[in-house]
């Protein structure tokens, strides 16, 4: 038998299938979607990459480890450049490989995206930790494309909380993505904000605020991308969320099994009213 959940419900669902296992959810047991860090498999979203933690990926053209472009990862030395030629090197699809260590990222943040087909992986969100410098001019990291993953990594914005309210940890834009397995720690204004798009999960990732503010207080948020488009079927699963709300405007999406306290923010979990046909289930 494959893997099972606490309520003894079989934990290895593929994309299509959860539509249907969630409907049949009546706040029992926390299903386990994340085997392994591996998170929902399915042919709508392919497999992800695997790498074996803090081995770096092998030679093949489109694997890349941020430190044969020079990062060093030792809390001391500027990676932000480095961070930007090895997704650089990947924009046309392929795996770019964050082994552990402490990563220093300049105010700017990573300027080079995330684009299709491209997938960012640490070796996991304790070991590979990625952190601000100073106070954000922008987007901390941008993934813009289809096809995409951001997975096993931290990032860490200090505490700093930015004069203009729209800058975030990690955006995430485009179609059939996913951010998971990861860390947003001492987040400023916004942990992970879903802008538009479509076919994303948000799952099994840890988001803090060192102190909880009333207001633009949002550890994942979804909004609408620049053309005032809806995201649609967006999958919010088993995320843990602390001094930070979930705020959701969204169409045909699940929000689901996540843990979420302390955000002073009403019932820590809200839907906006543009919202249509979203699923909350077993949120605490």
């Amino acid at each position: 038998d494959g893997p099972r959940d606490r309520g003894g419900r079989d934990a290895s669902l593929t994309a299509a299938s959860i539509w249907e296992t969630m409907r049949e959810a009546e706040g029992g047991g926390s299903l386990s979607f994340l085997q392994e860090g591996k998170g929902i498999s399915g042919e709508a979203h392919g497999a992800l990459p695997t790498e074996t933690p803090d081995e770096p990926p092998s030679g093949r053209p489109g694997r890349v480890d941020v430190k044969q472009f020079g990062a060093k990862g030792d809390g001391k030395s500027d990676d932000t450049e480095d961070f930007n030629a090895a997704l650089g090197a990947v924009s046309h699809g392929g795996t770019c490989f964050v082994p552990s260590g402490k990563y220093l990222i300049s105010p700017r943040g990573i300027t080079s995206r995330v684009r299709s087909n491209v997938h960012l992986i640490g070796a996991g969100r304790d070991q590979s930790v990625l952190t601000v410098t100073g106070m954000p001019a922008g987007n901390f990291l941008v993934a813009d494309g289809d096809h995409w993953t951001i997975q096993d990594l931290a990032v860490d914005m200090a505490d700093y909380f930015t004069s203009f309210g729209g800058f975030a940890a990690v955006v995430a834009k485009g179609h059939d993505w996913r951010v998971s397995n990861c860390a947003v720690r001492r987040i400023g204004r916004l942990g992970i904000n879903a802008a538009g798009g479509s076919d994303g999960y948000i799952e099994g990732n840890e988001v803090e605020k060192s102190i909880a503010s009333p207001y633009n207080n949002s550890a994942i948020i979804t909004v609408a991308d620049a053309r005032k488009k809806l995201p649609e079927r967006i999958h919010i699963l088993n995320n843990v969320c602390v001094n930070s709300a979930i705020y959701v405007n969204a169409v045909d999406s699940v929000i689901a099994h996540n843990r979420v306290s302390g955000s002073r923010c009403g019932p820590n979990l809200c839907t906006g009213v543009p919202s249509d046909n979203v699923s909350e289930i077993d949120n605490d």
